[in-house]
């Protein structure tokens, strides 16, 4: 039977198709013993979150006109990272392109200079300049998944991707348990503890105009979100704080990936931190600066035998690798928690916390009691970014459900809105309510109801990263506590 000509057609542009993608610079990459094509080059388009960043307009001036006048620029480090910034997010790939003068000055600036290599390896892929020189040197680095990454980059080779998936040990409970026993678990600091910490929010912020910092050579920590808990976390003592950053990450069906520490891609990292504008990217590979979550962590985390890491837990495969960690002996605290749930009764002898009090160089160990048939009122949001986060305590519950049956009647509220559960509480005469505090309202909100009948308690979700949930800790350290990821059943 004979083709009609439209499907001769179509046959004859597939084939010219396949011809020509069979010419682009490709290498395969494996994954879970199925292989895809991977190309390098025109597939990574960080532009649409760009565009979508309110803060554009504002970014661009003040980097453009008032970073060297108001900002610390004693280095050429800090130069480089400005006009890489402006030349990106303007398209002006002349200024994007001779940034890489300055970063060839501040190797000058630095004794450790490996990231600057990194950069200008990375700048020299999109700028299409030569880059053996430092391939050679990079080949040395004594970082066993950096070097796994670049040999395999260098020579086209096959890129390994095994996404991680969580596990969790049984829980064998009491037929005639009473008490559910939450924050007994904590986190210890002292003088020997080695803290590896993501670099947004503790280090450096480029929507907050902060690029100004070489990480490894940081003087002062960020004095909110993820830093403001590092430094009282620290308090005082000499633990050892290191910057985990220049993080590689590539993309595949999708999604974009983080390495372990044996340079195997396991851990997904969101779009929008891949589409950071500081991020040094050619094609479907970005070297991330300013690392954010525990996804863009664990390899260097290892590497570097830290005790503890600190960085944001807001996603599932965040909370994948922080159990990554917990099962090599890290302990992880993730003050952003929306996801905690996804990580009770994990597997590994590590800690996991995410929002809980912070004193005297102790992170948690703040418990409350709640009776096995206790009514909880539990808050729950169907809101988008930035809103979504007052689903927190909803995701918690109802994994504690899978485990045990609970009593618990959830509340959907909009952002702003904790005193909704609260008025509920009273309603159904409830003692005890897992919310979110975000605002100024929120906390007012609760602190009354807290005031009002020491038998009212408090479990707090995803509050850790704003200045209200420590002062409510403190001020009620037996009223309030937080989602615990080991709850003692009694």
């Amino acid at each position: 039977m004979k083709l009609k000509t439209h499907y001769v057609y179509i046959l004859i542009f597939i084939i010219i198709l396949i011809g020509f993608f069979s010419l682009v610079y490709k290498t395969t990459i494996i994954i879970d013993n199925w292989s895809e094509e991977f190309t390098y080059k025109n597939k990574h388009d960080w532009e649409s979150d760009w565009k979508n960043f309110e803060a554009k307009d504002y970014l661009v001036e003040w980097y453009d006109k008032y970073y060297v006048l108001y900002e610390n620029i004693n280095s050429n480090f800090s130069m480089g990272e400005r006009e890489y910034f402006l030349g990106k997010v303007t398209k002006n790939e002349s200024r994007k392109c001779n940034s890489i003068d300055y970063y060839k000055k501040a190797l000058d600036e630095f004794e450790d200079k490996q990231l600057i290599y990194e950069i200008m390896y990375f700048l020299s892929l999109e700028c299409d300049y030569e880059t053996k020189d430092y391939e050679s040197i990079l080949l040395n680095i004594d970082e066993k998944s950096k070097s796994v990454i670049y040999k395999i980059l260098f020579s086209q080779g096959d890129f390994k991707i095994e996404p991680y998936k969580l596990k969790r040990n049984r829980i064998n409970i009491s037929d005639n348990f009473s008490r559910i026993i939450l924050g007994s678990s904590y986190i210890k600091i002292d003088n020997n503890t080695i803290i590896g910490t993501q670099i947004e929010r503790v280090i450096r912020d480029w929507a907050s105009n902060i690029i100004n910092v070489y990480p490894q050579d940081f003087k002062n920590i960020i004095s909110y979100g993820e830093g403001d808990n590092l430094i009282r976390a620290v308090n005082g003592n000499s633990a050892k704080i290191i910057p985990l950053t220049s993080t590689i990450i590539i993309y595949s069906k999708g999604k974009w990936y983080a390495p372990d520490e044996n340079g195997i891609f396991r851990f997904e990292v969101l779009h929008d931190k891949a589409n950071y504008p500081t991020n040094k990217c050619y094609g479907n590979i970005c070297l991330i600066i300013d690392t954010h979550g525990i996804s863009s962590l664990v390899s260097q985390s290892i590497q570097n035998n830290v005790s503890l890491v600190i960085g944001c837990g807001d996603y599932t495969d965040k909370m994948t690798a922080a159990q990554y960690l917990a099962e090599r002996g890290i302990d992880v605290f993730f003050p952003a928690d929306r996801f905690i749930g996804d990580v009770i009764n994990y597997q590994g002898s590590g800690i996991l916390l995410g929002t809980a009090p912070i004193r005297n160089n102790i992170i948690g160990n703040q418990s409350i009691e709640i009776d096995k048939n206790e009514l909880i009122i539990v808050q729950d949001n169907y809101e988008p970014y930035l809103g979504q986060y007052y689903d927190s305590p909803k995701r918690y519950f109802k994994e504690l459900e899978r485990i045990i049956p609970l009593n618990a009647k959830y509340v959907i509220t909009s952002s702003n809105q904790t005193n909704l559960v609260i008025e509920q509480a009273n309603l159904m005469n409830s003692k005890i309510i897992g919310v979110r505090i975000w605002t100024e309202y929120d906390y007012t909100s609760l602190r009354k109801w807290l005031l009002e009948n020491s038998n009212n308690r408090a479990i707090l979700f995803h509050s850790g990263l704003y200045p209200y949930a420590q002062d409510l800790f403190d001020e009620f350290p037996n009223q309030t506590s937080f989602g615990d990821t080991k709850p003692v059943f009694k």
